[in-house]
């Protein structure tokens, strides 16, 4: 008895005729996608929070002179109440989402580390620092 060569042969699945060419391609893509699944299941989750991206977001110099302040004081402050008891907040873009990121440093009880971060900071005026110290 003669094999035949699969090559040769087309395939035949659900009344459908497959070449060798394309089940070749189609096997390659579904290891393809598997390897990237397989992938995304071994990366863990970032949960960490990265409380120096957040404070560069928010501008050190912001965080310690007008939100940290305002924040102490009232933690459902808008960003609007701000803007009028520190005119130069309210120069500043994405207001809104600053104060966010700041009410989640605060949510989280880490605003005495960001200040502590920002002490320790080289690239702002003493000024600044010797706010966040005290």
């Amino acid at each position: 008895m003669k094999k035949q060569s699969s090559s040769k042969v087309p395939i035949k699945n659900d009344n459908v005729e497959k070449s060798d060419l394309q089940m070749d391609q189609w096997v390659k893509r579904i290891r393809e996608v598997d390897d990237l699944v397989q992938i995304k299941k071994v990366e863990p989750k970032k949960s960490k929070i990265d409380l120096d991206k957040w404070l560069k977001s928010i501008g050190k110099a912001a965080f310690v002179e007008i939100l940290y302040p305002s924040l102490t004081d009232d933690i459902n402050v808008s960003y609007k109440e701000i803007s009028e008891k520190y005119p130069k907040y309210e120069n500043y873009k994405t207001q809104q989402a600053r104060l966010s990121t700041a009410r989640s440093i605060f949510r989280n009880r880490l605003e005495m580390k960001a200040l502590q971060i920002i002490a320790e900071s080289s690239r702002l005026s003493p000024n600044t620092i010797l706010i966040s110290m005290f």
